[in-house]
């Protein structure tokens, strides 16, 4: 991370204020910068973690700061920028055109830099506020919400669900993102904002709504199956006995919902073992091993689910995929094993 301002409690209050308001507007924008009382003497450090794939920024502070943004600045500068501030201790208190908010710690807010506003970052009981925001290009955000009319400053949940989630990303973003990948940290990024406009859609509110039992069991019972799918004992009997449901109550959720476990496994085995086959990453696997690895008990038994499911043999599939180039560790045994005809009862 890097230090951009750290307050000097030995200069004068108008001269602490024209050097933060410079910093400020050469990271986000300009505005008339206070501070709160007389007494400057308590700390104020704006720290900035990696640029890419956007700048994420840190305010730790023991005295009330605000800012002023008028329409004279914002005709004065052709950059348009969102911060997404969350606020982790202390309040933000916003004031435009449109009404007046109050951020409490555990919320979200949104700032819009092609509008006027008054905001003020609080100290709490115990005169501290800390924040983290990013500075998101507009043309980025509007990607994912287009329609930023009537968010400015209005406080969304960062407490749960969504919420949670872009506060644990701005985060890392903020202290390991000079170590990230820049594809991983775009990545990262979007998914942010994704969740953000969720965030937005709900109302601000991210729990998740309450799903009927139902929902909830064949949720847990996908979960169940995805951590099991190499195993070639998953049956719905063990599935049922996982989730504390009977094997019969099993059967209705699945009937409810159009499936059988078999045909549910299946797929999920099947689509798996088709993406490895058809994988350049995967060409040195042998079939038998993706079989077992997909949870088939044996070659045979994996070529005809495969053939009945994609009209072809694994290693038919295979060759067309790659090229028709054996994979290393393929064996001259492969084709007639997943051709053989089922002997076994």
């Amino acid at each position: 991370m890097e230090q951009l301002y750290v307050l000097d409690p030995e200069r004068r209050p108008c001269a602490l204020a024209l050097d933060y308001r410079a910093t400020v507007a050469r990271e986000c924008f300009d505005g008339e910068i206070g501070f709160g009382g007389e007494d400057v003497r308590a700390g104020l450090i704006l720290s900035k973690g990696a640029d890419a794939p956007a700048p994420v920024l840190s305010l730790a502070a023991s005295v009330d700061t605000s800012m002023r943004r008028s329409w004279s600045h914002v005709r004065a500068t052709n950059r348009h920028v969102y911060l997404v501030w969350l606020v982790r201790q202390g309040r933000l208190r916003m004031r435009h055109a449109a009404g007046h908010h109050v951020c409490e710690a555990g919320s979200i807010s949104i700032f819009d830099s092609s509008l006027p506003f008054f905001s003020e970052a609080l100290v709490d009981a115990e005169r501290i506020h800390s924040s983290l925001f990013a500075v998101v290009p507009s043309h980025q955000f509007r990607t994912y919400i287009p329609d930023c009319r009537g968010l400015a400053g209005a406080p969304l949940d960062a407490r749960c669900g969504d919420g949670r989630l872009i506060a644990k990303i701005l985060g890392l973003l903020y202290e390991d993102g000079d170590r990230l990948d820049r594809s991983a940290g775009e990545d990262l990024l979007e998914i942010a904002l994704k969740g953000l406009r969720r965030l937005v859609h709900s109302g601000g509110r991210s729990a998740a709504p309450c799903l009927p039992s139902r929902a909830q069991r064949l949720r847990a019972l996908q979960s169940y199956i995805d951590q099991h799918l190499s195993d070639a004992r998953l049956s719905a009997s063990t599935a049922a006995q996982a989730l504390g449901i009977s094997p019969r109550y099993l059967s209705y959720l699945l009937k409810d919902a159009g499936v059988s476990f078999v045909e549910l496994v299946s797929r999920k085995r099947q689509a798996l073992a088709h993406a490895w086959l058809t994988s350049p990453e995967a060409r040195h696997l042998p079939v038998n091993q993706i079989a077992a690895m997909a949870g088939y008990g044996s070659l045979a038994q994996f070529g005809r689910a495969f053939r009945t499911h994609h009209g072809c043999t694994p290693s038919e599939l295979r060759r067309r995929s790659l090229g028709g180039r054996r994979p290393a560790g393929a064996s001259a045994d492969d084709h007639a094993s997943e051709t053989r005809p089922r002997t076994e009862t």
